[in-house]
């Protein structure tokens, strides 16, 4: 049976048939490479209006401010209006990707953030706008995924606002640490059928392991962070190094120190552009380990161990909160379960679709 023609959440079969077919078209090993190449084209156009739909609708409920005359007449125009209760955009299910992208194009035109929860969502909607733009052809709609999942893995949790977070993040970092016989046993029959086992050099069936998994998450995490150093032991140990400083607010008379540490000891610039506001205390180190030991992942740092149980498949999340960890230990506090900034939760798991509550 062929893949739904009607637009819905992406499975995580429909992932790694994409992966495996753009696997096959690529290397061209396969006699049914007609056949591929447009199984590879339905999937791609599928994949691309389904998550740039889900991006402009995530963008459209972060533009507008009402106060601003301008968004509200663009929003109108186009038939939107805004629930006075919950502060939602209704109408977007009407409009097309290309009016969602030309919404947000004026909008932008205009010169300002309002609305907008932040840079990471301003500066996505000029990438959602750019992405809906690149030409038609089946390599320039590759990448476009590819832009897509990486968006996804970066500043803002993106995966947290799509259909598919309860797999996406692990599907990722699986696809990131995988050998394409691995990526080969994932797919759906159908797809592996129609590519043919001998053109994919067999199946691998074995798992990837957790640690890559988490190591690929954890780079991720520190990419844009200085003074946050991760190794891998190459095995099943990572450790998780974090050098930073306290910073001080002198607002108002008073010296309290604030909860965002400036790591690496590089002071953020909205700091740093009022230095008789804000200083910085002493360097702190801090390191902890995360080790694969069988029916558990053990987190150890500070004089404590704590397990967190199998499986884990919020990578980015353990990655984020483990930094956090790391920063604690330098300032003396030991690893815990709890469920706050600088704690390990109970588990990293989605369940059935729905998100354990963290």
């Amino acid at each position: 049976m062929r893949l739904r023609t009607i637009v819905e959440d992406i499975s995580r079969n429909d992932f790694f048939d994409f992966y495996t077919l753009l696997y096959a078209y690529q290397e061209r090993n396969s006699p049914n490479h007609k056949q591929i190449e447009a199984e590879l084209k339905f999937i791609v156009a599928y994949i691309v209006k389904d998550h740039l739909n889900q991006l402009g609708n995530m963008l459209l409920n972060r533009v507008p401010d009402t106060e601003h005359e301008e968004s509200m007449a663009v929003f109108h125009q186009y038939g939107l209006e805004i629930d006075e209760e919950t502060s939602e955009t209704i109408g977007m299910e009407k409009l097309s990707v290309q009016d969602k992208a030309a919404i947000l194009a004026k909008i932008l035109s205009f010169n300002h953030e309002h609305g907008f929860t932040g840079k990471t969502w301003f500066g996505l909607a000029k990438t959602f706008i750019e992405l809906v733009r690149v030409p038609a052809d089946l390599n320039s709609q590759i990448l476009v995924v590819d832009k897509i999942y990486n968006l996804l893995h970066h500043g803002g949790q993106i995966t947290d606002y799509m259909d598919e977070s309860n797999w996406i993040e692990d599907a990722l970092n699986y696809r990131d640490n995988a050998n394409p016989a691995q990526i080969f046993a994932k797919a759906s029959s159908r797809v592996r059928a129609l590519i043919g086992r001998a053109s994919y050099t067999g199946m691998d069936s074995t798992p990837v392991a957790d640690i890559p998994k988490i190591y690929t998450a954890l780079r991720r995490a520190a990419n844009k962070r200085s003074g946050v150093n991760i190794e891998h032991d190459g095995n099943n140990k990572i450790t998780i190094t974090v050098q930073f400083r306290d910073l001080f607010s002198n607002q108002n008379g008073e010296k309290f120190r604030m909860p965002m540490p400036a790591f690496g000891g590089v002071i953020p610039q909205r700091f740093a552009e009022r230095p008789d506001l804000f200083e910085m205390g002493e360097l702190h180190i801090g390191q902890i380990s995360i080790e694969d030991r069988g029916n558990v992942l053990m987190v150890t740092g500070g004089g404590a161990e704590v397990p967190i149980p199998k499986p884990v498949n919020r990578q980015l999340h353990l990655a984020q909160d483990l930094i956090w960890v790391a920063k604690g230990v330098g300032s003396g506090y030991a690893p815990t379960k709890g469920s706050g900034i600088a704690n390990i939760k109970d588990n990293y798991y989605h369940i059935d679709g729905r998100r354990v509550k963290m």
